[in-house]
């Protein structure tokens, strides 16, 4: 019997993890949508003067990373077929592996907030310009960061396949 609440117990404590995780890239992806809004609204377009090494002005970037030219029609159904597997993905994991599982949704709503901007406006709004040479917004930060997370979680632990 012991045992039994030791396994429950368990599960709880990762699903409020998971729900931690998931409840901060939430709140980033509303900063990030804010931002988004005040960069198409008063900012700078990035060909007028940037201060170096970090900047906010708006960049429309057309297509996808490092503003690659694929037409919309392409980007936007391929964007909601991955983000279909992805939330797959996560509920399959959420009881077995939880990092998995906030990864994946970590990924899933940055892209969701990248997707929302290509429907509404065509491109995808970015503001922090880097090194005059890098454009990006906070939804691409949550897609690296839930990249990041499912890949270390799968490499530091072999079972993690399973």
């Amino acid at each position: 019997m012991k045992s039994m609440f030791r396994v429950v117990r368990g599960f709880i404590r990762s699903m409020k993890k998971l729900l931690a995780i998931i409840t901060g890239a939430v709140m980033v992806e509303v900063i990030d949508v804010i931002l988004k809004l005040m960069a198409i609204r008063g900012f700078k377009p990035d060909s007028e003067v940037l201060r170096w090494p970090v900047d906010l002005a708006l960049h429309k970037n057309p297509g996808i990373t490092g503003d690659t030219m694929i037409p919309l029609v392409i980007v936007i159904p391929l964007t909601m077929v991955v983000i279909g597997c992805l939330v797959r993905f996560a509920w399959i994991k959420r009881k077995v592996n939880v990092m998995q599982a906030a990864g994946a949704s970590v990924v899933v709503i940055g892209a969701i907030g990248n997707l929302i901007d290509r429907i509404t406006h065509g491109f995808t709004t970015d503001y922090l310009i880097f090194f005059r040479l890098s454009a990006i917004n906070l939804s691409d930060i949550l897609i690296v960061a839930g990249a990041i997370i499912l890949i270390g979680y799968n490499k530091g632990n072999p079972q993690s396949t399973k």
